[in-house]
């Protein structure tokens, strides 16, 4: 197959191309977003191909893949691809995204934050970041609907996607390398997914944000309205049903 990659400008269309990476070697696709344990992701990817880390591996522009090709790829069931996708429920990933770039997490928090929503640290509030998100949000992909990503194939093609995978589990993505990779390399993926809490903190802000009683109603309300087609996907797919049954059934194993 002859991939040729046409001109693309993220900015221009807000569907975050670039976060598609494919390893042709595993014949495996995956959809990286933001917020959603991307840098774990990244760091499974490079250790299945054997290379170096490195951000946005083997992504779209690296191996000549356009929006054809990988529409192809994801509905063709008998290509033998596999895909996946780390969804996340879009108040926490908003949370964990206000920690991490609004409250100086990271180092390059202000870009994130600041520089979008055009807000001084003085001005930096929960409340004034989720106002700012219908404006400003589309354009930064911390901030940016799920479904927008990888060609907006997260949205129109949710389902296409082999393996969707929630972010409390992330462990599972070890599963779509199953004889895919060497042995050896499926145990140092499990290894990667399977590190402390502690070991993977840049993905865990959102436990570490308050939003004071008066607010919450009013930022709920805000990020309900701008995040409504994540919503209305992982609804529908009955996404929050199956977390709930998990849970209910590691509780019994446990038991």
């Amino acid at each position: 197959m002859s991939w040729h990659i046409g001109l693309y400008s993220e900015t221009a269309t807000h569907s975050w191309f670039d976060r598609v990476s494919v390893l042709a070697r595993c014949r495996v696709l995956a959809c990286g977003i933001e917020k959603n344990g991307i840098t774990l992701l990244d760091h499974v990817l490079t250790k299945a191909a054997g290379s170096p880390f490195g951000w946005l591996p083997f992504n779209a522009a690296e191996v000549g893949l356009n929006q054809s090709v990988l529409e192809h790829l994801l509905t063709d069931s008998d290509s033998g691809w596999r895909s996946l996708v780390v969804y996340r429920d879009p108040m926490e990933r908003f949370l964990s995204a206000y920690h991490s770039k609004c409250l100086h997490g990271d180092q390059d928090g202000w870009q994130h934050c600041h520089d979008i929503f055009k807000l001084n640290d003085s001005q930096i509030t929960i409340l004034n970041v989720a106002r700012r998100l219908p404006q400003f949000g589309h354009s930064n992909p911390h901030w940016a609907l799920q479904t927008s990503f990888c060609g907006k194939t997260v949205g129109r093609m949710w389902r296409s996607y082999t393996h969707r995978i929630s972010f409390n589990h992330l462990a599972e993505i070890a599963e779509v390398f199953e004889g895919r990779v060497q042995p050896d390399t499926l145990e140092a993926i499990r290894s990667i997914l399977a590190a402390p809490s502690g070991e993977r903190s840049h993905i865990t802000h959102s436990n570490r944000v308050k939003v004071r009683a008066e607010e919450s109603i009013e930022v709920r309300r805000l990020l309900y309205d701008f995040y409504a087609a994540d919503y209305r996907l992982f609804i529908s797919e009955n996404l929050y049903g199956l977390e709930r049954l998990r849970r209910r059934r590691r509780v019994r194993r446990a038991l």
